[in-house]
């Protein structure tokens, strides 16, 4: 059995998608081709990950000049080679492996189709964030006087203006949502990463959840982690691996740590927090003015093998969820970086909304999570300062999101899947 993966991520290039991809296909037995590219790292981590290779996983890499090119290339390839695959499985984001995806399941209606979604394509409360909002400006005028007429000309001109500055943000949305529909109904098996995303995006087309549609979270995979001893830090060290932005900011966490050094000194000496990777301006400047420096470090983006060593090495491992309360009322998304923090046992420490993907998985695990307020990550900085807050991880508890498991899951689904296919 062989099947044809689409993923524009995918080692050596160091992404969270294509890391989440390798992972999965490495412990399944089930042989693969990944239909990918190796030249353009936007959107990746900027390192190279030439040591993740797996005889039984092929790589093939297209056009990765423009997205367009690296579709028709890719719908190019499975054609002269359709013969030689059992199934397609096509990886998101960007969406626009789905696209070729649909293009090859038009083709080949044979074919059964996986469609993975890493995140929502449409409607995407992260992306929601960051669109520009119409403000149409103070409403001065309440009664129907010249002033008022000329306001509400000059607030209609405005809005005239922001719908034809953003009418290529609208025709982009409407263009995911169909998107996302045609895929969650034309695929064979749809894959989430947590029950969480699956109920928002089933949400937002009225689709119920048929036998189709299955949850394999994001994994860690054991053999991946350096063999190395703990050492033992004369500070506290708490680490974040990754990316983080205006959105998924670490400011609450920055503003606690302000506190502490003022409220509590002698607890502040003892803390040692290091941020890896990227790091947004707000956060760095607030750093800079409050006289952080002292006990906050940023560090260069890492390949993946050394953040592992990073993650063992450190006393906690720091998780910051962006904070969308205003979009939903629970945390949809399930950050990669979060079972890698598992598999290398150290404590976790999330901040994130009390309820959702992230808050399930800390619970269940043991490990320790705080909401975004700045009163409840200064209390429990202190409490972990003091000793008084342990976590309560096992080996029993990680179980679920170890790679090895979850790609159990997923060969007996493409094995349930071709069977179904060859039974006709």
């Amino acid at each position: 059995m062989k099947g044809f993966v689409i993923s524009w991520f995918y080692p050596p290039i160091n992404s969270s998608e294509g890391l989440v991809t390798f992972k999965l296909l490495n412990q399944s037995g089930i042989q693969h081709d990944v239909f990918t590219q190796k030249d353009n790292d936007l959107w990746s981590y900027n390192t190279s990950e030439k040591s993740l290779t797996n005889p039984s996983i092929g790589t093939i890499f297209g056009d990765s000049s423009s997205l367009e090119r690296w579709v028709t290339s890719c719908i190019d390839y499975f054609d002269k080679h359709h013969k030689e695959y059992d199934f397609i499985m096509s990886r998101s984001m960007p969406p626009e492996s789905h696209i070729a995806a649909m293009a090859i399941k038009q083709k080949y209606p044979h074919i059964k189709w996986v469609a993975s979604f890493g995140d929502p394509i449409y409607n995407s409360p992260y992306s929601k964030i960051a669109m520009p909002v119409f403000d149409p400006g103070p409403k001065t005028a309440r009664f129907l006087t010249p002033k008022y007429f000329a306001q509400s000309a000059k607030k209609s001109l405005k809005k005239q203006l922001w719908n034809y500055q953003t009418r290529g943000d609208r025709k982009d949305e409407n263009e995911r949502q169909n998107l996302e529909r045609t895929a969650l109904e034309s695929a064979d098996v749809i894959i989430f990463n947590n029950s969480y995303q699956q109920d928002f995006m089933l949400e937002q087309h009225q689709l119920t959840a048929p036998p189709k549609f299955i949850v394999l979270p994001h994994s860690f995979e054991s053999a991946l982690y350096p063999k190395i001893r703990k050492e033992n830090h004369k500070r506290l060290t708490i680490s974040h691996i990754g990316h983080l932005d205006k959105i998924r900011t670490p400011v609450n966490m920055l503003r606690a740590l302000k506190r502490l050094k003022s409220q509590r000194p002698n607890l502040y000496s003892q803390l040692d927090l290091r941020f890896y990777g990227t790091l947004d301006d707000p956060s760095k400047i607030f750093i800079i003015n409050n006289g952080l420096s002292d006990t906050v470090s940023i560090h260069e983006p890492v390949d993946y093998t050394e953040s592992l060593s990073i993650m063992q090495q450190s006393d906690w491992c720091l998780l910051v969820d962006a904070n969308i309360a205003k979009q939903v009322d629970k945390n949809i998304y399930f950050a990669a970086k979060l079972a890698d923090y598992l598999g290398s046992k150290s404590p976790i420490l999330a901040v994130s909304m009390i309820e959702g993907a992230s808050a399930d998985i800390i619970r269940n695990t043991g490990n320790i999570l705080s909401s975004h307020s700045v009163d409840e990550i200064y209390m429990t900085l202190v409490m972990i300062l003091e000793n008084k807050l342990t976590p309560h991880a096992s080996t029993t508890t990680r179980k679920p999101y170890s790679a090895s498991n979850v790609a159990k899951g997923y060969d007996e689904m493409i094995d349930n899947l071709v069977k179904s296919t060859r039974s006709k």
